[in-house]
């Protein structure tokens, strides 16, 4: 693994190296900004599977919005948002209770799975948070149905997490 890793970055590097001064000179040239997709038609597809959505709400430039599905809570944020409304990414997150869940067992999910990563929020008031996101580029131009794969992964990620954390949880007395 480590072998194709360094093969791989020589590659770069070496691509890097070859380009021609020209296309170096246009690549410093300004690119067309990226559009993005806009937070309330994702909001309108994730309702038209048949999840409570909140309202979409601002903070700052950025947007979010609260869904359940199947009794999970959980929340969409977007990211680089510009004054038309259109975000260029956004971030599936979910965040269950922790009662007696160790970093190590977080670690080990993080260290066993892909895509949706965690971590423990410290404890306010009683037992902590974990916390699990995902991350979901998507194409400008193509509506928000592109996002049933990320959705599909992240919805089944949960399950799996909300399973590894009760079997984390030490045995009640």
């Amino acid at each position: 693994m480590i072998r194709r890793l360094a093969v791989a970055a020589a590659a770069v590097l070496a691509l890097g190296t070859a380009v021609p001064t020209a296309a170096r000179a246009q690549e410093a040239a300004p690119v067309a900004e990226y559009v993005g997709l806009a937070p309330e038609a994702v909001r309108q597809w994730i309702v038209s599977l048949g999840a409570e959505v909140g309202e979409l709400q601002r903070d700052g430039g950025d947007a979010f919005f609260r869904v359940e599905t199947g009794g999970v809570r959980w929340l969409v944020f977007f990211y680089g948002c510009d004054a038309g409304a259109l975000c260029g990414d956004l971030q599936y997150s979910v965040t269950f209770g922790a009662p007696g869940v160790t970093r190590e067992a977080i670690n080990a999910w993080n260290r066993d799975r892909r895509f949706l990563k965690a971590w423990l929020l410290p404890a306010e008031d009683g037992a902590p948070l974990a916390v699990a996101q995902v991350d979901v580029l998507f194409q400008s131009g193509l509506p928000p149905s592109q996002l049933a794969d990320a959705t599909r992964i992240f919805l089944e990620g949960v399950v799996l997490f909300d399973q590894h954390l009760a079997a984390a949880r030490p045995a009640a007395d």
